[in-house]
């Protein structure tokens, strides 16, 4: 059984950050003179999930989460660095319904891959990062590494990016180059047809 402690990070260990070439060669440059690059400038992050962590369909999406929720980012809480020219971002979110989980979850906190701190900036390529104000259908898993505070109502976006359906005038909506298959089936819809969906799948069983 894998410890419920690494579960949430276990499908992002395989990552890669893409960098610009001048970015990579004025390093050089500096190392070559006997000096420390600076840790800033910008890169693509991209993550090669394992397989047992995406989801198949939306049903198995539902089953993967501990809760699924719909709800609006309300601030960016922090922006972590996590390792050398790796960021990570917390997100708060007020929750407006609850489809699985604690009926009485307000809110919560999620951490997504990549961000922006200082000079540093790196930035997804199979997702978007979630800006203040924009709503959301939030697919998540519990988040319970010891050595981060806010420990509470902490989570990470199940299957990396497969649980993040964002809506933009009332209409899924992805912002990225390379959407997965999962989500662009229900690019268009509304919140309320794509719960209607997850309900359908549920009663198939």
């Amino acid at each position: 059984m894998m410890n419920t402690s690494t579960a949430p990070i276990a499908a992002i260990l395989i990552a890669s950050i893409v960098v610009p070439l001048g970015y990579l060669q004025a390093n050089d440059a500096r190392r070559k003179r006997g000096e420390d690059p600076p840790i800033r400038g910008g890169g693509q992050l991209y993550i090669t999930p394992n397989p047992k962590d995406i989801p198949r369909s939306l049903k198995h999406l539902y089953d993967m989460a501990d809760v699924v929720v719909e709800g609006t980012v309300t601030s960016i809480l922090a922006v972590r660095e996590t390792g050398i020219r790796s960021l990570e971002t917390d997100a708060a979110v007020q929750v407006e319904r609850t489809i699985k989980g604690p009926a009485d979850l307000k809110s919560l906190v999620i951490a997504q891959r990549g961000g922006t701190k200082g000079e540093l900036s790196i930035q997804p390529m199979q997702y978007s990062l979630v800006e203040p104000g924009e709503k959301y259908l939030l697919f998540l898993t519990k988040d319970n590494r010891p050595n981060l505070t806010l420990s509470e109502n902490r989570y990470v976006v199940t299957g990396v990016w497969s649980g993040l359906f964002p809506f933009h005038n009332g209409r899924m909506t992805l912002r990225t180059s390379q959407p997965d298959l999962l989500r662009k089936a229900y690019e268009g819809l509304t919140i309320d047809e794509i719960i209607r969906e997850i309900k359908a799948s549920l009663e198939q069983r």
